[in-house]
């Protein structure tokens, strides 16, 4: 009897371990993983609303059965700022992400930050916060240009600034205020050019017809720098609708020639079927005047050099280039050449063409 109630005593206690092992393996079988309340939060803001930051906060809540710990956040851009609380996050408990973007002047800013984890089933979390800018109409939209003068820069020398606005007549009165703030340039009055679009909430708040209208100047160098160590300005666009609304544009001048070939050497090889070298195009560009630029050649072979004056441009040569001689070399089978490019007015040297004839088989 005694042996018997030993037996199942014995049995219950391994029951118990037997369910305790068990309970404890659920509670340990989900790794810790966070989820977020949402993905993506979208605010639409008035132009007033946009001059602070906006800020969103997401809730990261432990689903498993483990702790979890924040290991960092990367942002998308400089735009948004985020920050987090706690870092350690235990099962079922909830973690704070706050998001804070800048709006754009109009249209959408989308502010992304991704949450990573040591969690092995959410290792990393994105989580976006886009802001949307609603506008009334009218409203500067946009601006832009290439407002870089390289090289020999002379009086005379025009750069486009390119604005675009949202109206709702074809012909409006008012245009963008264009300034800047170097005393050698001006920029004159602009083309006009517009083009119907549809309505949408994100501009024009529920206007049944728009208008995309470009605004094109022209920045002109009026006169020369003060010195030939270059120069740089800044050009400012006003809104007419709105004057808090400003773009800017930097204007820079580099003194500093710019010159390249396409192809960077040239290699020829002698036909034997043709019984003759075939004939190279190459060109010469440049962010200065090459009118007066010649193209010499210095080599062991002597090169044929032909420009195409009805290809070229001020800032582009465009030539083309052949062996002279009749027969492929035979002393060696590389023979080296050079195409040189001279400025006519100083003798000084732009450009070396590295240029290698290849010998034929007899």
């Amino acid at each position: 009897m005694k042996s018997r109630a030993y037996a199942l005593c014995l049995a219950g206690v391994l029951l118990v371990s037997i369910g305790a092992a068990n309970l404890a393996l659920k509670r340990t079988g989900v790794p810790g993983h966070l989820i977020s309340d949402k993905a993506v939060i979208t605010r639409k803001i008035s132009v007033e609303e946009g001059r602070q930051p906006i800020r969103a906060s997401f809730a990261l809540t432990n689903k498993g059965e483990t702790t979890v710990k924040i290991i960092r956040m990367i942002s998308s851009c400089s735009c948004t700022e985020a920050t987090v609380a706690p870092e350690i996050v235990p099962p079922g408990a909830v973690s704070v992400v706050r998001l804070e973007a800048h709006a754009a002047a109009v249209g959408d800013v989308d502010a992304v930050v991704s949450i990573q984890t040591d969690s092995t089933l959410t290792k990393v979390i994105p989580l976006q916060l886009r802001v949307q800018t609603v506008r009334e109409v009218p409203f500067m939209h946009s601006a832009g240009g290439e407002l870089v003068f390289n090289g020999h820069y002379a009086v005379g020398d025009v750069r486009k600034i390119y604005v675009t606005t949202i109206e709702a007549t074809r012909d409006g009165t008012e245009k963008p205020n264009l300034s800047v703030n170097l005393p050698f340039c001006t920029i004159g009055e602009p083309t006009v050019s517009r083009e119907e679009m549809p309505a949408s909430d994100e501009v024009g708040l529920g206007k049944s017809r728009l208008y995309k209208c470009l605004y094109i100047y022209e920045l002109t160098l009026s006169g020369l720098p003060p010195d030939d160590g270059g120069f740089s300005g800044q050009v400012r666009i006003v809104d007419p609708w709105d004057w808090d609304h400003l773009l800017t544009e930097i204007v820079q001048g580099d003194p500093a020639t710019l010159i390249r070939a396409e192809p960077a050497e040239l290699t020829f090889r002698f036909d034997n079927q043709l019984s003759r070298y075939q004939p190279i195009r190459c060109s010469v560009l440049s962010n200065r005047d090459l009118s007066a630029a010649l193209v010499a050649d210095s080599s062991k072979v002597p090169l044929e050099i032909t420009i195409d004056e009805k290809s070229s441009t001020p800032r582009r040569k465009v030539f083309e280039v052949k062996p002279i001689a009749a027969a492929p070399p035979v002393q060696a089978e590389d023979q080296a050449s050079m195409v040189v490019v001279i400025d006519g007015a100083t003798s000084d040297r732009l450009l070396t063409i590295p240029t290698t004839v290849k010998a034929g088989k007899k």
